[in-house]
């Protein structure tokens, strides 16, 4: 939220200190900016599949936690 909230300040300062050269600036103007001219790491097919797998290791990692949790409280339900 941090982030967004800092991403947002940036747009808006951007636009206010550029608003008498370029009055119809808005924020997707500002973001393709900042895409084009930001440097960029090249990744590699190997990384970018490296990073989608540990994604999804993660993501299936919460959903197993998600059953346990979901069962144990079903357990505790029909205990009581």
């Amino acid at each position: 939220m941090a982030l967004v909230c800092l991403a947002l300040l940036f747009t808006t300062q951007s636009r206010s200190a550029l608003a008498e050269q370029l009055p119809l600036l808005t924020v997707r103007d500002v973001v393709e900016l900042l895409e084009i001219y930001l440097p960029r790491r090249q990744y590699t097919l190997e990384e970018i599949w490296a990073a989608m797998e540990q994604r999804h290791r993660a993501r299936q990692k919460a959903i197993d936690s998600a059953q346990i949790k979901f069962i144990k409280t079903q357990q505790t339900i029909a205990d009581d």
